[in-house]
């Protein structure tokens, strides 16, 4: 995604905002794993996509209540699954 192209987000109220897209580098990006009940183990992590921040009516920073600038992510998750032999099916 090239840095300074516009994006279209939903701001607070559903209000449409025009945002501008941020270049960005992966720092970290762990996975979190889950055992669940059934002896299942369930790894998860979210991959950044894409990184706005919105702009106000007149181009500026668009601040939220708090003081904040509103960001957005769009973003992909990612699920990996080992789960016990007698929990398969065979594949039809």
């Amino acid at each position: 995604m090239a840095e300074g192209t516009r994006t279209l987000i939903q701001g607070p109220e559903g209000k449409l905002l025009q945002a501008e897209d941020l270049g960005f580098k992966q720092v970290s990006e762990g996975w979190s794993v889950y055992e669940v009940a059934d002896g299942t183990t369930l790894r998860v992590k979210v991959v950044a996509q894409k990184i706005s921040r919105a702009l106000d009516e007149t181009g500026s920073l668009y601040h939220k209540g708090d003081g904040e600038p509103l960001y957005n992510l769009r973003y992909q998750v990612m699920v990996s699954a080992e789960v016990q032999k007698d929990l398969l099916k065979a594949p039809q």
